[in-house]
């Protein structure tokens, strides 16, 4: 049985220290700012696909960010629309909805006041450009662990609360590769929907088969397939 998904993992139980830090008076963009309280980066997860989500925590350093997201009325992680990732197994239903329940107590019980005193290890993040205003649907078949789009959720008759703070401790360690993409000058990426900037060193991606589109100034977009495998890094030269 494989790992789950990093992302699950952070949001299948409640969070270990809830939050009510003012996002508005955080620095950043929509999906990643930084709180200067307690000096760590808190990642919006309701603001991006599950894909995105899973990529940008797979590469945000040695030290868990703190989270924020909003949950489904039946339970799931709300997230925008795009791929999404499979999961081995998947809790039962009530048990997502007793997770999501016994947060929101902990958010409305916890001591507002309380901090760690430990400054903890600022992460570091992953700079991905925001994504285009409406992402183009995936043409290729999605990479071995990726399911295809999820269907359009109903609209719930109230907003659900947003949940915020330090994640719970991960049960299991994610399974990644390492894709490195060469190039000589700068090119615009989409990956699944994911828009990157070449050269990349490094970027941590749940293993699979994956469809990167190469952008450059006054050439057609280019389709090319890639594999990264579990453990090993897999290398794009844009230059050949």
């Amino acid at each position: 049985m494989r790992p789950l998904p990093l992302v699950r993992q952070l949001t299948a139980r409640p969070l270990a220290k809830p939050c009510d830090e003012a996002w508005s008076e955080m620095r950043g963009d929509d999906k990643v700012r930084h709180c200067v309280r307690c000096e760590r980066d808190v990642y919006a997860l309701s603001a991006m696909t599950e894909f995105e989500a899973e990529v940008r925590l797979l590469n945000a350093g040695t030290t868990t960010p703190c989270i924020r997201y909003q949950r489904e009325e039946h339970g799931d992680v709300r997230h925008l629309p795009g791929p999404v990732l499979t999961m081995p197994w998947r809790p039962a239903r009530a048990a997502l909805v007793a997770s999501a329940l016994g947060t929101t107590l902990l958010v409305r019980e916890a001591d507002v006041g309380a901090k760690p005193t430990k400054k903890p290890e600022q992460a570091q993040c992953v700079v991905l450009p925001p994504p285009a205003a409406a992402s183009e649907p995936a043409e290729v078949p999605l990479s071995a662990g990726l399911a295809a789009e999820r269907p359009a959720a109903r609209v719930p008759d109230r907003e659900p609360p947003m949940m915020a703070g330090e994640p719970p401790m991960i049960e299991q360690q994610p399974v990644f590769g390492t894709l490195v993409v060469k190039s000589k000058k700068s090119r615009k990426l989409k990956l699944h929907g994911l828009d990157l900037v070449a050269p990349l060193d490094d970027l941590r991606l749940t293993p699979g088969t994956y469809a990167v589109e190469v952008f450059e100034d006054g050439k057609r977009p280019r389709k090319l397939k890639l594999k990264v495998v579990a453990n090993n890094t897999a290398t794009l030269d844009l230059d050949r």
